[in-house]
């Protein structure tokens, strides 16, 4: 059996849609790893990208809205051979 790190299987962003300059984005990890997270627009630009090591338990990882034009945008969280995705809107 192979042991998968995010114990929900999923991830939530929260607010739903972003009307501020900021959005979460929250998972949930058994054991400690690195994380990337990166969101993507509708047209498929790469409009943010961090890597945060040592991620571990309960996380909630900010993403900063400011000059963001108002759109669908996808979040995609890899860990390790994991890779989630869910889209989230932006009004601004």
């Amino acid at each position: 059996d192979i042991e998968l790190p995010l114990s929900k299987n999923d991830i939530t962003i929260f607010p739903n849609p972003a009307i501020g300059d900021y959005v979460t984005v929250s998972t949930s990890l058994d054991k400690n790893c690195e994380v990337q997270i990166t969101v993507f627009s509708s047209d498929g630009r790469m409009v943010y990208c961090e890597k945060y090591k040592d991620a571990y338990g309960q996380i909630y990882l900010p993403v900063n809205l400011s000059g963001w034009e108002s759109g669908i945008y996808t979040v995609n969280l890899v860990s390790q051979n994991l890779n989630y995705s869910k889209s989230f809107a932006v009004i601004k």
